[in-house]
């Protein structure tokens, strides 16, 4: 079996307590805040899953960090008892040993069982994984938990001998395929450009791509995650009933809500985002453990309806599925940034703008000088745990900035149209008069320096939408907001003298 790895985005269920593995977030209680605590319910939140990219010095170990603040897990020395693990480090540090460390040494294991397992990955195999911290050259130490009671129960920590390691190996979850869960009301589009609408044919609730209208009353579908990972059920609204996998490959609509009450692995489905596409497969489908993607078949008097072909092991064209919301109107509100969660990045220092003043006399002056420079700033509204498709909303919110000493302030409020994600940018010129002692015989430059950097803010907010398909409101609150934004600060000034040089003054010839 080839070498096995972490998924790119995934969650960790304990093996031994079925409890998730939880960036604690709550700021009421100092001792745990920012720590990773055992106590997570689910992992279809913003708050349990985590992201890891590979080092790029050191083969086999990896940096790991929340999906919620994109910040990084490091060891951190609190209350002087022990190392904790924290996420905190805004930036990847690969120096092995600094105490800021990020390296994490995964210690994969890989088995045939998967009775017992709730990944949603569908992979035949079961991982389980444990880490141990890579910092401070070989001084590696497996990564463990509390056994005290208090506040700090079940925080992961760093061992402080092999001893104290216990069994701690984690379920690993893998949401490397669909890192974001589809919306919760959505009309999905097929490759003929029809959208996918519950009909009865022959007294049997078939899915047929025949729709032309989004807004029409039989297209709308409701997106329920199973609780724990990425499994959802899909059901169709109009005709009231979940999704099957039944007779003849077709995908019904056919169980009620009291059957859904026991679902079985026919109607439960993974979804795989495939650029600007979604193809979407049974759970487990009898007998095999591959994935069959879901497509638009025409067949035994069917037309464009929806089939689990047991031969479409690939995303082929009748495969494709846009998945668009059912929403008519969308407002984004009450946005509240978590400026202590902001993570600062990708710092640098930029010459903005240089002029210079020249003294040929003997004597000192004063000049004054002015510079123009074009200032660019960006901002992009996101979420990290459910996706926003196909619509332009409308947002109300302020502008976080970063300003002097890297500061986070929220500035002038932004309301309008924004397509969820996109990154709007800002130019403005501006011209800045400095005042300059210039010395005799001497060239003064002056620039004006500023400091660049991205941030990263968490951020909660209320979405209120206009359904589609009825004109019904809903309004519901979120905890999956990111806001990305960069932009400079720390203006200075900053000169250097240079002396000029003596000028050679030839005297005319003479007349022969």
């Amino acid at each position: 079996m080839e070498k096995m790895h972490l998924p790119s985005c995934f969650a960790l269920q304990s093996k031994r307590q079925e409890r998730y593995l939880r960036y604690v977030h709550e700021e009421g209680d100092e001792t745990t805040y920012g720590q990773l605590q055992l106590n997570g319910e689910d992992a279809v939140n913003p708050f349990t899953r985590f992201d890891s990219e590979p080092s790029l010095l050191h083969e086999g170990l990896v940096h790991i960090r929340c999906r919620y603040n994109r910040k990084y897990w490091v060891p951190r020395q609190r209350g002087g008892c022990g190392w904790w693990i924290v996420a905190d480090a805004h930036e990847p540090e690969e120096d092995l040993d600094s105490p800021n460390c990020t390296l994490i040494k995964p210690i994969i294991s890989v088995t045939d069982d998967k009775d017992d397992a709730k990944d949603a990955s569908t992979e035949p195999h079961l991982m389980t994984v444990r880490f141990l911290h890579a910092g401070h050259g070989k001084d590696t130490r497996m990564m463990t938990f509390s056994e005290d009671g208090g506040a700090a129960a079940s925080c992961m920590r760093v061992a402080e001998h092999d001893d104290d390691a216990g069994d701690d190996a984690f379920i690993v979850l893998n949401f490397a395929r669909s890192p974001r869960r589809l919306p919760k009301f959505v009309v999905f589009k097929g490759y003929n450009d029809l959208y996918l609408s519950g009909v009865t044919i022959n007294g049997r609730n078939y899915l047929q791509f025949s729709a032309r209208d989004p807004g029409h009353p039989t297209v709308m579908h409701e997106i329920t995650y199973r609780v724990g990972d990425g499994v959802f059920f899909v059901r169709n609204i109009h005709l009231d009933r979940y999704w099957l996998h039944g007779s003849g490959e077709w995908i019904l609509a056919y169980y009620t809500p009291q059957q859904m009450q026991r679902p079985t692995n026919q109607s439960m489905f993974t979804a795989v985002d495939v650029k600007d596409y979604f193809a979407i497969s049974i759970f487990e489908r009898p007998g095999s453990r591959d994935l069959y993607f879901l497509k638009s078949i025409t067949r035994d008097g069917f037309t464009h309806c929806l089939n689990d072909n047991s031969m479409n092991r690939t995303i082929t064209a009748e495969a494709r599925i846009r998945v668009e919301e059912a929403v008519l109107d969308r407002e984004i509100y009450n946005v509240e940034y978590r400026l202590r969660e902001a993570r600062i990045y990708d710092t640098s220092v930029l010459t903005m703008a240089t002029t210079a003043a020249v003294n040929d006399t003997s004597k000192e002056n004063t000049k004054t000088l002015t510079l123009a420079y074009e200032e660019s700033e960006m901002s992009t509204w996101d979420a990290t745990l459910e996706l926003k498709l196909g619509y332009e909303s409308k947002i109300r919110a302020g502008f976080p900035k970063l300003g002097l000493g890297a500061t986070v302030n929220i500035s002038a409020e932004f309301f309008g149209a924004y397509n969820w994600g996109e990154t709007m940018e800002k130019k403005v010129s501006h011209e800045v008069e400095y005042e300059v002692t210039v010395p005799p015989k001497t060239k003064v430059t002056v620039s004006l320096i500023a400091t660049r950097s991205a941030v990263d803010i968490p951020f909660d907010y209320r979405q209120r939408d206009v359904m589609s398909t009825d004109g019904q409101a809903r309004d519901v609150a979120m905890t999956d907001g990111l806001y990305t934004g960069i932009n400079s600060y720390n203006f200075k000034f900053q000169t250097t003298e240079e002396k000029l040089k003596p000028r050679l003054f030839l005297a005319p010839p003479s007349d022969p």
